[in-house]
Formats: C-alpha cells, structure tokens, sequence
C-alpha cells in the first residue's frame, strides 16, 4: 500500500464530524483489505478494490459515498481517477426508492 499521510492543514480544515465519519469508514475499509489478505499499489487497484468492498459488505449508499471521499482525502493520489468507485456511487441514486 503507498504512503497515507494527510498534512495537518488540510486535516485542520474539516470539521471534528467529519473527521471521525472519515476515520470510521476508513477503518471498515482497511479492516475488510487486512481480513482478505488484500493490498493495492495505485489508484486503479484502489478502485477495484472499492468496487469489490461495495459489491461484498453492501454499504449504504452514505457509507459509500463517504468512504470514497475519505479515501481521496487520505490518498488524494487518487482524485479524479476512481471512474468504477464514481459510477457506483451514482447508481445508488437510481436504485434507491425514497421512502416518505
């Protein structure tokens, strides 16, 4: 896995909430890598490995979508090169029935 490191200025500038949501989705995601065994080397991997964590733990679709900004906040190697992550993230919007 390459580095994650985050300087401090970019961490001062998120709120206390969504520090911890970040850090609470992150940790569901390294956990669910360590338990298979998995690892990535770039940003392409990372996508696939989303995809896969999507398609077996079936996050809620907040989950996910905070997952991956978390995972461009920490790894931001990976802005703009998540197309499978992006496209699942959407297709959420046009599966999920509103409940009134």
């Amino acid at each position: 896995m390459p580095p994650l490191g985050v300087e401090e200025f970019r961490i001062n500038s998120l709120q206390e909430a969504t520090i911890a949501s970040y850090r609470r989705h992150i940790k569901l995601f390294v956990g669910w890598l360590a338990a298979r065994n998995l690892d990535f080397a770039s940003p392409e991997q990372l996508d696939e490995l989303l995809a896969s964590y999507r398609a077996s733990e079936e996050p809620k679709r907040s989950a996910f979508v905070t997952l991956a900004a978390a995972v461009v906040f920490v790894y931001p190697q990976a802005k703009g090169r998540l197309p499978w992550t992006n496209a699942l993230a959407r297709a959420y919007d046009k599966v999920t029935v509103i409940k009134y």
